[in-house]
């Protein structure tokens, strides 16, 4: 989906001001996703797979050297997408977490804030240039695999069984 620029074009009076309109507008966008996802009335295995299948759509539209250049020159900027990141996923896998602990997908014993904050901070420091550079990665690759070792270590094998059919289905052109 585009993004409509006009309200943001008119109001910015600077470089800085149009790029953090647009990130705000993105973070926006993609929280209605993920909030979509996570409210609609499917099983958690299917949410799950939604889940995973939207945010590495979302990563492969952006490229992580702009990331990183705006981390870089425009570090305020940045700020948005790392306080989204930071405020996102401990609500929507949270939730979805939560969810799946109820229907028995997702091992009881897990300390959800321990998991949240390894979601976070590995998101956070694999999805880099350099990093997936080194690990001969593309970005979507890297969240795909952050996310595979993270659930496969909490979902029962109930829960790993419900997965299976959901793990790299891809839609056609991405």
């Amino acid at each position: 989906s585009g993004i409509d620029l006009g309200p943001t074009l008119f109001g910015a009076t600077s470089k800085e001001e149009l790029l953090r309109a647009v990130l705000v507008q993105r973070t926006r966008e993609v929280e209605q996703g993920l909030e979509a996802i996570v409210s609609a009335r499917e099983s958690f295995p299917v949410k799950l797979g939604h889940l995973a299948r939207f945010l590495q759509g979302k990563v492969a539209q952006v490229s992580p050297v702009f990331l990183e250049d705006i981390r870089r020159y425009a570090p305020e900027c940045f700020q948005v997408v790392e306080e989204f990141r930071a405020r996102a996923i401990p609500r929507y896998f949270g939730r979805l977490f939560e969810e799946g602990i109820r229907s028995g997908h997702v091992r009881r014993q897990v300390n959800r804030d321990l998991l949240i904050r390894m979601l976070v901070l590995s998101i956070q420091g694999i999805i880099r240039p350099q990093t997936v550079e080194e690990l001969h990665l593309r970005p979507r690759e890297a969240l795909e695999h952050i996310l595979a070792i993270i659930f496969d270590g909490i979902l029962t094998p109930r829960g790993r069984r419900a997965r299976r059919p959901f793990v790299g289905k891809r839609k056609r052109g991405q």
